[in-house]
């Protein structure tokens, strides 16, 4: 009977021991459910964090975007109002005239009785002038030249020597039809030649001296340093 009595107790302090161990057991696996959820909670409150600032920032770049859009729209406003000016502009505007021809015919000369053509050709004046005789054409030199042009500046245009003795001139030839040596003369020796200033592509000129020679000019181009004729010189019967 008493050692009944004393295995009942044996066991029992067993059990007893085994359910202590199990509650034991069981507040450390809640601590450690605790933990878990709690660092779980953290992580999720985080994601849940960084997913409302990218929603944040999604809204604030969409915001750019159609604030963008809008001076873009704006600005194409502007310049379809600006087109449409200058069309109305340019329809009202007058008419472009047309630009002035950089080149002209050659009218050509005829001969005359009792004048003998010495020379004819291409060439150009500047500053430095050219020589002008029975020989034809030449440059000329510091104080040896018939005829000069001046580009620029307030004494521009042609230049005549008045200190070589010969009395070459220069003037504008006014007569009709084809030009002749003739006419030219005639008109330096009558004294109704009228001189020149400035050279422009397409004159028509006449050339005579004292010595009896005589041209017709026609200038063909005319750049920065001076004009480029086209001439036709004839040695004419004395005055």
């Amino acid at each position: 009977m008493f050692r009944s009595q004393a295995g009942r107790e044996a066991r029992l302090n067993i059990i007893t021991a085994s359910l202590g161990v199990l509650a034991a057991l069981l507040t450390l696996a809640v601590a450690v459910l605790g933990v878990t959820t709690y660092r779980t909670s953290q992580q999720n409150s985080a994601v849940q964090s960084d997913a409302n600032q990218l929603r944040t920032e999604k809204k604030n770049l969409q915001k750019e975007i159609n604030s963008t859009q809008e001076r873009v729209a704006a600005l194409n406003q502007e310049l379809n109002k600006a087109n449409a000016a200058l069309s109305e502009a340019r329809a009202h505007s007058s008419p472009t005239a047309p630009p002035l021809p950089t080149t002209v015919p050659i009218l050509r000369p005829k001969g005359d009785p009792g004048y003998s053509r010495i020379w004819n050709g291409t060439f150009a004046v500047n500053s430095a002038g050219v020589r002008i005789g029975s020989a034809g054409v030449f440059p000329g030199g510091p104080q040896s030249w018939d005829l000069a042009y001046q580009p620029g500046g307030g004494e521009s245009g042609w230049q005549e020597n008045s200190n070589n003795g010969d009395n070459g001139a220069i003037y504008k030839w006014q007569g009709t039809g084809t030009p002749d040596p003739a006419w030219c003369h005639r008109e330096y020796y009558d004294g109704s030649d009228v001189g020149l200033t400035s050279a422009q592509v397409g004159d028509r000129d006449c050339y005579a001296d004292g010595n009896g020679i005589v041209g017709y000019l026609q200038v063909i181009s005319v750049g920065p340093n001076g004009p480029t004729i086209r001439a036709w010189f004839w040695n004419g019967p004395p005055p």
